[in-house]
């Protein structure tokens, strides 16, 4: 009786089992986009949202979810903007969409952006989101 011996060399099988999981791990990495756009369908009660004054220590980059009511908008060619208010402070909006009304509460996916702003050596930089997608509330 004759054991299966694969043609391979044992080189070979560890290549090739070394590519087979750099290929798995790189795409379970690639799919955190499409588990943030799934988190919407969920409901809003298993979205984190953030509060104005978390978005601070949110990286560069970053989509999160944010809730507050329009203070103030500013319509520019092309694009607009608008001020959005939670109890705990203020941030900038930047949209593509149309501007929702002064007043109205509105929920957003929105992505973190922060401009460094250094003046003799102090930071007077900011942070802003750009509107990714308006839920309902």
């Amino acid at each position: 009786m004759s054991l299966f011996k694969p043609s391979f060399s044992n080189v070979s099988w560890k290549i090739l089992s070394l590519s087979i999981m750099t290929t798995i791990l790189m795409g379970v990495g690639g799919c955190q986009e499409l588990i943030d756009d799934s988190l919407v369908a969920l409901g809003k009660e298993e979205l984190a949202i953030t509060s104005v004054t978390q978005i601070e220590r949110k990286k560069n980059g970053r989509k999160i979810y944010v809730r507050g009511k329009v203070i103030h908008r500013s319509p520019f060619l092309g694009s607009a903007a608008y001020q959005l208010k939670d109890d705990t402070g203020n941030v900038w909006v930047f949209t593509d969409n149309p501007l929702p009304t002064l007043g109205e509460e509105v929920f957003i996916r929105g992505k973190v952006k922060q401009e460094s702003l250094p003046i003799q050596e102090q930071e007077l930089g900011s942070f802003y989101l750009i509107e990714l997608q308006q839920l309902t509330n």
